[in-house]
């Protein structure tokens, strides 16, 4: 009995400092780093709303990004960029 708390202790902090991980790379973007990627001529991971995106440009006074979805490059909008999410 002894052997499965630890073991189940062990799943615990390990699928905890998973969790960690995961939510540090999807912590809110700020205006620098979306500047980085919208001027990167490489192609960089991101979403809004769960929908892979790309930006457009930065508006760094208003803290808002021009982006599209990839798969509606017709439907641009403004939205915060802290919504985004780099992956």
């Amino acid at each position: 009995m002894g052997l499965s708390i630890k073991m189940n202790s062990t799943k615990l902090l390990s699928n905890t400092s998973r969790d960690m991980k995961t939510r540090e790379w999807m912590r809110p973007m700020n205006v620098g780093r979306a500047k980085e990627i919208a001027e990167s001529a490489d192609m960089i991971h991101v979403t809004y709303e769960g929908t892979p995106v790309i930006i457009q440009h930065v508006d760094e006074a208003a803290k808002v990004a021009r982006i599209y979805s990839r798969n509606d490059p017709d439907n641009e909008r403004d939205v915060p960029v802290m919504n985004l999410i780099e992956e």
